[in-house]
């Protein structure tokens, strides 16, 4: 019998880790780094992320999506509002009305505005489809803040939330307040960021298996 090479070992984890990653029942969650800063109708890549946005399936209702806005620091600044799109023409054309659960800091839904391709986000020219709060401006207090989103008896999936603006450029805007300068740090301005790049867990996940098994491959071709 032919002895197994080791040099096949680092495909054989690659192929097993990904197999493993894409056969699980589990959803992946979809996560937007905050990495563009808006200025109107031009927008600027940063190297200092303002935090993320994440869509991911709601642990106790499969129906439903949890939002997490979780910006840099600990509690340091204020989300004023989200503007985010759906892609789901199924759903759009059942004329949802979307809505959370979450309420505001001062009581009383937040709430979900709704309008295909026609909410804007400050002096940006795109338009997006969904906003939280309902309506604007709105302040989601400090964050990081999180909320569940649904349809009644409809199924969302985090998936549905993977869609650029009209002008092909932001998956998510988010309108940031009490910012000092730079994300971390305090003050008494705001801010629009978004993210231009989708990131799927399971591409980070797997990302870094791949990076693990391209440096044990280098390690041993040093020997």
């Amino acid at each position: 019998m032919k002895k197994f090479k080791t040099k096949y070992l680092p495909i054989a984890f690659a192929m097993v880790l990904a197999a493993i990653l894409f056969s699980s029942p589990c959803r992946a969650a979809l996560v937007y780094p905050l990495n563009a800063v808006i200025d109107g109708p031009s927008f600027t890549p940063v190297m200092t992320s303002f935090g993320e946005v994440r869509f991911e399936e709601n642990s106790s209702d499969s129906n439903r999506v949890d939002i997490l806005v979780d910006l840099t620091g600990n509690g340091i600044h204020k989300v004023q509002s989200v503007y985010f799109n759906f892609d789901n023409n199924a759903i759009w054309d059942a004329n949802p009305d979307f809505d959370t659960v979450g309420l505001g800091p001062k009581g009383g839904t937040i709430g979900v505005d709704e309008g295909k391709d026609s909410l804007k986000a400050g002096s940006y020219p795109g338009l997006f489809d969904l906003r939280i709060p309902e309506p604007p401006p709105g302040n989601l207090g400090f964050e990081p803040y999180m909320d569940t989103i649904f349809v009644a008896s409809l199924d969302l999936e985090e998936g549905d939330f993977n869609a650029l603006d009209t002008s092909g450029n932001f998956f998510v805007i988010v309108h940031i307040g009490n910012y000092g300068g730079s994300p971390g740090v305090p003050g008494g301005d705001s801010i629009w960021v978004g993210s231009v790049v989708p990131i799927p867990g399971s591409v980070l996940l797997l990302g870094s298996g791949l990076l693990g098994v391209i440096f044990l491959r280098r390690k041993r071709s040093v020997k």
